[in-house]
């Protein structure tokens, strides 16, 4: 499945590290950027005590790398594209070590039954990390988990850049994304 990740151009480093390496950062949770989400990845969902403190005590440290379903989202770009100035790039994520999910949206209390969860297991602490509040189900968001890694590994397949890029910081950009790898799509975002 081909997802997006949406990055501002303003550190071409970063931009250049994932066509080169092909490899996306992968956050620790506690730093995810939603401004809801006040610093922590679990403060975007309902969770109780005793789910927050399995996250807090997991003794499997996770990268989370977000990633989205549509390209061409105004809201997304507004948010994670730089005010539509950066770009979107199209992956597939092919890391074996890595656990994909798509984000579930509820208001519901996560953890008042706290049966399916099993004190500091992976599986229970993906499962919290894997919800949001449904105000945020318009994102449509998938997050990657990596185990003690920084990074998630992803095949580019494409860079589609915001609708407010320069042409000439476009051109260049273009330039070294194909001379990196030709095989990379490049193209505009589409204007809704």
């Amino acid at each position: 499945m081909k997802l997006y990740k949406y990055r501002d151009t303003s550190n071409i480093k970063h931009l250049l590290d994932i066509v080169i390496n092909n490899r996306l950062y992968a956050s620790s949770y506690n730093s995810l950027s939603d401004p809801m989400q006040g610093g922590n990845a679990s403060q975007s969902i309902r969770l109780n005590s005793d789910s927050r403190e399995l996250i807090r005590s997991s003794e499997d440290r996770y990268g989370i790398c977000t990633l989205y379903e549509d390209p061409q989202h105004n809201l997304l770009w507004t948010k994670y594209g730089d005010d539509h100035q950066g770009v979107a790039i199209g992956v597939t994520v092919d890391d074996p070590e890595c656990t994909l999910r798509e984000v579930a949206y509820s208001d519901d209390e996560l953890g008042s039954d706290s049966s399916g969860l099993e004190a500091n297991t992976a599986a229970s602490v993906i499962d919290l990390l894997s919800h949001k509040e449904s105000l945020w189900d318009y994102e449509r968001e998938h997050r990657a988990f990596v185990k003690q890694k920084k990074f998630v590994g992803v095949k580019v397949h494409e860079v589609i850049f915001g609708s407010k890029v320069k042409s000439r910081e476009k051109d260049f950009l273009a330039k070294m994304i194909h001379q990196i790898n030709p095989d990379i799509e490049i193209r505009d975002a589409v204007n809704s």
